[in-house]
């Protein structure tokens, strides 16, 4: 089961633009996979098409996982309202 995870974009680990982007996506992951014991999920409804994912909200130590993310640069701030989005970071 794949989850989206939402409030923030990260960059792309499997289809990066450029090499910057690729190794912000490894960090992002490094740092995902250390905290995610820590971190509380709560399923919410996805406000667009998810590619069949579900989409949860992401909490540590009581703050939103984005802002966790955020402010280590390892993310941009990325919300969607019904059937719409905006325009997603470029990291390079």
């Amino acid at each position: 089961m794949s989850i989206r995870l939402t409030d923030y974009n990260s960059p792309e680990l499997f289809s990066p633009k450029c090499p910057r982007e690729h190794e912000l996506a490894w960090k992002a992951k490094v740092e995902l996979e250390r905290i995610i014991g820590h971190v509380k999920l709560e399923l919410v409804p996805c406000a667009t098409r998810n590619y069949g994912r579900l989409c949860a909200e992401g909490t540590i130590e009581g703050k939103p996982l984005a802002t966790h993310m955020i402010g280590l640069g390892l993310a941009s701030p990325y919300v969607c309202w019904p059937g719409h989005c905006q325009a997603k970071r470029n990291w390079c």
